[in-house]
């Protein structure tokens, strides 16, 4: 009989084991991959494929596509930028490397003029519509130029579809440079204000939508979710069947619902064992400078369109030299 007690104790304990076990290994299997997904996404400013080696004043563009649904496109994307000293050419914008224009996302580019176009005004924007399906379409938020010059920004504000099945109709936007009151309407600070506490304010979703220019790290952000997670289990296992189900005298009643004053303090001890920590932990990453600086996108971009330029001067360099080879070798068979 004593046997048999002690054969169910231990099968009871195997089998509570084992659920502990997989509720730690199932999230803790899922960190690598989380950290690992960091180290996939393309970041940083490119250069717009039209850009011309010989042009050197830089502008910043930040493209920002709107999160309904089929905002994204991939159809060729080409704008006219205008200013009051002067207007660029027919500019695509396009990047070898990565998708852009993709639903709730925000691409930056560096664009080179020859020189200064002064105040800007207007931008006209616009695309071909050649996106098979729903990437046709595109649902424009809005557009930052910033002078990498004077560092004076521009704000061109849509919030409109450049779409045939939607909205009016239309692929081609004329955008006037926004006035402080159009960057102060409630429709535009709205959205900016609801995307950015959700995809930076949020602990979990900030995960995948994390800002590019947060300094709180994807990593970061997934070590400070399993912490919160871990110190939760924690918890749960520290008060495992200390307090009675049922509530004695002097607890809360309120309908179906019953609360006793152990539960209600190990409630409030709970959250503290869990959130100071957590809150404590997110302060530090979200204040901590980066070991390493992040190189500037600007000087990166730069330097990217230096090595465009030397791998066409050594190509052309080279062609020059096979045609000197080829002019030698036939002037020596006709000798």
């Amino acid at each position: 009989m004593l046997y048999g007690d002690m054969m169910g104790e231990w099968l009871l304990w195997v089998e509570d084991s084992r659920v502990i076990q997989l509720r730690v290994v199932g999230p803790t299997s899922c960190l690598p991959p989380l950290m690992l997904w960091r180290f996939c996404q393309g970041l940083g400013a490119t250069p717009l494929p039209d850009n011309k080696v010989e042009d050197k004043y830089l502008y910043e563009m930040l493209v920002i596509t709107g999160n309904l649904k089929g905002a994204q496109t991939d159809s060729k994307v080409q704008f006219i930028l205008s200013g009051d000293r002067d207007e660029t050419d027919i500019r695509t914008l396009a990047d070898n490397q990565r998708k852009i224009l993709q639903k709730d996302s925000v691409d930056v580019f560096v664009m080179a003029v020859p020189r200064p176009l002064g105040d800007l005004q207007f931008l006209r924007v616009w695309h071909d519509n050649s996106g098979l399906g729903p990437d046709a379409s595109w649902y424009l938020s809005f557009i930052v130029l910033r002078d990498v010059q004077t560092g004076k920004k521009y704000e061109f504000i849509a919030n409109d579809w450049l779409a045939v099945e939607y909205g009016d109709g239309q692929i081609d936007r004329l955008l006037s440079v926004a006035g402080s009151e159009e960057r102060k309407a409630f429709k535009h600070l709205f959205r900016n204000t609801s995307n950015k506490e959700l995809s930076d304010g949020h602990l979990w979703f900030s995960v995948f939508l994390r800002p590019y220019r947060s300094r709180f790290t994807r990593c970061q952000r997934v070590a400070s979710c399993f912490s919160s997670l871990f110190l939760f289990m924690l918890v749960n296992a520290m008060w495992y069947e200390r307090v009675p189900e049922q509530p004695g005298k002097g607890g809360l009643s309120l309908g179906p619902f019953s609360l006793s004053i152990e539960q209600l303090g190990v409630g409030l001890l709970s959250n503290i064992i869990v959130f100071v920590p957590s809150l404590v932990i997110i302060f530090i990453f979200r204040k901590a400078r980066p070991r390493k600086l992040r190189k500037n996108r600007i000087e990166v971009a730069v330097m990217e369109m230096s090595k465009v330029k030397e791998k066409s001067e050594n190509q052309q360099l080279q062609r020059t030299n096979d045609l000197k080879d080829n002019r030698n070798a036939s002037n020596e068979e006709g000798q």
